[in-house]
């Protein structure tokens, strides 16, 4: 059976920059310093109105194929996750694969919100491990969240931010590097807590005002706050006793990037020093299904995944949907 390591990861943002301060001057109060203090986010970057989501996905994957020396045509299959999508129908990623020339790739779609990523991981490193035909798999987290927000909804608009990365995993026989497993959870009594939830055959386009709030994400009910650390907790032991890697063991943290004190507690229930969490909220804000491969990105541009490191991915998005995943480097 074949291992499925990552070969590499690439990444984008769009150039536009919008600082807490600009919130401040949009809504003639400060925003900023709540933002800072409980989300430690300062900024975020938006798409410009002729970018698209398929734009950043497009961008991101040429960085990861930049980066990795690998060709187009020497994927086997993209796995493109997001809730953001260029249209309804049909899969973004067909596209992306015409705008790569990765004529030799098989494409499909993901969309489970912000934990979209992590189930793409895990069907990569499945299809690596099982079947013989895929040897070079790239999956790609994307959002475009800004294109839907209501930007005179203070609760919503200050915290996401657009972005777009990708990893290249591929099948290696002769190396310890290794996707080693991961863990799931979904919780369906959350459905109707927060979502764009027009445009599917509910509420068709077509038989909404145009300034229906449905039209742009919602947050409708507030999610307990022990959710996520409870349950990132609870599928990181879970991961931990089904692969037998202690969480101390465990070199680099990836969380969803949308709660620095929800990280922070899953890492103290855990005994795991904050440091070896990376995070990037700072800079990007919430980017979605693409905020845990930007981070994976932005720790090793900066050289701190080193081979032979154990990390883990563990992230949650609406729905609600949670997920974790391990790798050996």
């Amino acid at each position: 059976m074949s291992n499925a390591r990552i070969l590499g990861s690439g990444s984008f943002v769009p150039r536009d920059v919008y600082p807490n301060s600009w919130f401040d001057s949009h809504f003639d109060k400060p925003v900023g310093p709540w933002l800072e203090e409980n989300l430690h986010i300062r900024q975020r970057h938006w798409c410009a109105p002729e970018e698209s989501t398929l734009d950043l996905s497009e961008k991101a994957a040429l960085d990861a194929l930049q980066n990795t020396g690998i060709a187009a045509t020497e994927l086997d299959l993209i796995i493109l996750a997001t809730d953001t999508p260029e249209v309804l129908s049909p899969a973004t990623s067909t596209a992306l694969q015409y705008r790569l020339g990765a004529k030799n790739a098989v494409t499909f779609d993901l969309n489970n919100a912000c934990a979209g990523f992590i189930n793409g991981l895990d069907i990569a490193g499945r299809y690596l491990q099982t079947d013989p035909e895929f040897k070079k798999i790239m999956v790609i987290g994307v959002y475009a969240i800004s294109k839907f927000l209501n930007l005179k909804d203070k609760k919503t608009s200050t915290i996401f931010g657009d972005g777009a990365a990708a990893l290249i995993l591929g099948g290696d026989n002769g190396s310890a590097a290794a996707y080693l497993g991961s863990k799931f959870a979904t919780d369906g009594s959350y459905f109707d807590f927060m979502g764009i939830y027009a445009g599917g055959s509910k509420h068709p386009y077509s038989e909404m005002d145009p300034g229906d709030p449905s039209l742009y994400l919602q947050v409708l009910k507030r999610y307990p706050d022990e959710l996520n650390p409870d349950t990132w907790l609870r599928l990181i032991l879970d991961l931990s006793r089904k692969t037998g890697i202690q969480p101390d063991d465990i070199d680099h943290f990836f969380f969803t990037q949308i709660n620095i004190q929800s990280i922070l507690l899953t890492l103290e229930k855990l005994g795991i020093s904050p440091e070896r969490s990376h995070n990037i909220m700072d800079r990007y804000a919430y980017t979605g299904a693409a905020c845990l491969p930007m981070a994976f990105h932005d720790a090793n541009l900066r050289g701190k995944i080193k081979t032979g490191n154990l990390i883990l991915f563990t992230g949650s998005g609406a729905g609600a949907s949670f997920g974790t995943a391990a790798f050996r480097m």
